[in-house]
């Protein structure tokens, strides 16, 4: 199996990346990188220069690609505008993407932030909304 990570450079990603590239049912991990690998540096993964916007680069990196494993975003920016475009103009490119390269899975990873405080009990997709951020 193929996996394609957006936020593999990032604490979170970095692990996932770790974790499917040591499991030898994935064959091939990429991994969008933006400026500096961080984590990722000196580790066996094919990386995709870009950033969530370099819609030609994402593309060409999911032929092949089994699961997407979206995890980059950001908590913070200027004003709702550019939020926006980094979160969800990105998440609907990867969307659309997916489903013109045939992906057939997509797991996007939110952070607490989006959910609200969960309070000690996990949090569903049927749960209202209370995000502490823009």
């Amino acid at each position: 199996m193929n996996a394609f990570i957006t936020g593999g450079t990032g604490f979170i990603g970095s692990h996932l990346a770790d974790t499917l590239i040591s499991d030898p049912k994935w064959d091939q991990v990429k991994c969008l990188v933006r400026s500096s690998e961080k984590w990722l540096e000196g580790k066996d993964y094919i990386r995709v220069e870009g950033d969530l916007h370099s819609i030609h680069a994402i593309e060409e990196a999911l032929h092949g690609v089994d699961v997407i494993f979206h995890i980059a975003a950001i908590v913070k920016a200027p004003d709702q505008k550019k939020f926006d475009h980094a979160n969800v103009d990105a998440t609907e490119n990867i969307i659309r993407l997916s489903k013109k390269c045939g992906v057939k899975k997509l797991v996007i990873l939110s952070s607490l932030a989006a959910a609200g405080p969960s309070n000690g009990t996990p949090r569903s997709e049927k749960d209202q909304m209370q995000p502490v951020s823009m």
